[in-house]
């Protein structure tokens, strides 16, 4: 589709099964200082079955509302079908689970002044989210990337973009393909470091404030991060120069415990894999009570930690191969 030169922006949310929190998002941006004429929303349903749509087209919104289904093909698919019914000057992005403030869209668009792409913080919405030690670690690295991105001494790097809170030109993001659709997590550092090799200058608007609701599962937060570990070696396989700046360029140095763990989890031994169903089941009931124990986060992120490397594991297909990637430019000379 063309551009409309009436809407300044389209805003593309991906959803599957969001139930609720998605008719939040939507009620934050029907609550925007930026004129409803001049921004359409396109909400892309990836194969969602929890009644969504027709919540969606019972709702009554200040600004055009363009719902799409597909089946479930994950969330990168999905924004990028969205964007063929984008025809807005600027596409926003921001997850289903985000709520964003009046000025949101208004101010995304001012800082396009002195950038290409522009990305938000995304803080814990600390009132819409469980309380527990999940949530806790959620914020605690909100905070300490608010903080980072908002006292850079350099140009934003390819994996300080976060796909919940950005825009950028329509022109632009099919010039540089959109996302890379089968990589289910990390896709935003993908999109990063097309939009950076493509010239594009990234900047960091801190008013522009898009806070996550945070109410996931252990099961689910362990599946993220093993994902998050096979994504991040396709994304390496295809830009070498980024394996730093991810969790796989740094191995080494590694703590007694990890060292034991990663062994039994990352090769898949019964053992291991019993370690996982029985850490899954205890941190998930601690969980749900509200527990807040750093210790329960400390065992939480080791085991998060040995899945991740076994996504990395799995791509490569052999052990010696794997470890003779992870010792390249580690931090330390350990060995196993």
């Amino acid at each position: 589709m063309s551009v409309n030169p009436k809407l300044d922006a389209t805003v593309v949310i991906a959803s599957y099964n969001s139930g609720d929190v998605l008719l939040w998002c939507l009620e934050k941006l029907s609550d925007q200082s930026h004129p409803y004429e001049q921004f359409e929303v396109v909400v892309v349903l990836d194969g969602s079955t929890d009644g969504s749509k027709t919540a969606l087209d019972k709702l009554s919104t200040p600004f055009t509302l363009k719902v799409v289904e597909q089946e479930n093909r994950g969330k990168p698919a999905s924004i990028n079908r969205g964007v063929l019914s984008a025809v807005g000057k600027y596409l926003v992005f921001i997850d289903a689970d985000i709520l964003v403030n009046r000025q949101f869209v208004a101010n995304h668009l001012a800082w396009h002044d002195r950038g290409d792409v522009v990305t938000g913080p995304i803080p814990l919405a600390e009132a819409e989210s469980p309380t527990s030690f999940l949530t806790d670690g959620v914020k605690e690295w909100a905070d300490e990337h608010f903080a980072e991105m908002s006292n850079l001494a350099g140009p934003i790097t390819a994996t300080q973009m976060y796909g919940g809170n950005f825009s950028v030109l329509l022109e632009d993001y099919k010039r540089v393909g959109g996302y890379r659709e089968e990589l289910t997590r990390s896709d935003d550092y993908n999109l990063g470091k097309k939009f950076i090799d493509a010239g594009l200058k990234i900047v960091f608007c801190p008013d522009a404030i898009g806070a996550q609701v945070y109410d996931k599962t252990i099961p689910g937060w362990c599946r993220d991060f093993y994902v998050d570990g096979r994504c991040n070696m396709l994304m390496v396989q295809q830009f070498p120069e980024i394996k730093r700046d991810v969790r796989l360029g740094h191995y080494y140095p590694v703590s007694v415990t990890k060292r034991i763990l990663r062994r039994l989890i990352i090769y898949r031994t019964p053992l291991g894999d019993l370690i996982v169903g029985v850490a899954q089941f205890v941190l998930e009931r601690m969980r749900r009570m509200g527990s807040r124990s750093k210790f329960l986060a400390a065992c939480n992120g080791v085991i998060g930690d040995a899945l991740y490397f076994r996504g990395v594991y799995e791509v490569l297909g052999d052990r010696q191969t794997f470890l003779d990637f992870v010792a390249e430019d580690s931090d330390g000379a350990d060995s196993e």
